[in-house]
């Protein structure tokens, strides 16, 4: 695959669990990291706080892959993600 770093701003009643379980299992076949939170973050980043880098769980880091909710802060997903992420 061309591309190997892929952040999904997930949404709500838009289809984005089906796109963030096809990417999921992208990752899985590809032997990709995938970013989840942090447990104080439950199954959200922090959701409805702003994204920080500080809510992905240290073992998910640097991920390949971030595809749950979260709210959309470039500088930190700059922060976080490889550069080329898509």
């Amino acid at each position: 695959p061309k591309h190997m770093t892929v952040a999904f701003l997930k949404t709500h009643k838009t289809a984005g669990t089906t796109v963030q379980n096809i990417l999921f299992r992208f990752a899985e076949r590809h032997n990709l990291t995938v970013a989840l939170p942090h447990p104080s973050c439950e199954h959200q980043f922090c959701y409805p706080r702003n994204f920080s880098a500080h809510f992905v769980h240290p073992a998910t880091r640097p991920p390949h892959v971030l595809a749950s909710h979260l709210r959309f802060d470039r500088a930190e997903l700059e922060r976080l993600m490889p550069p080329g992420t898509v």
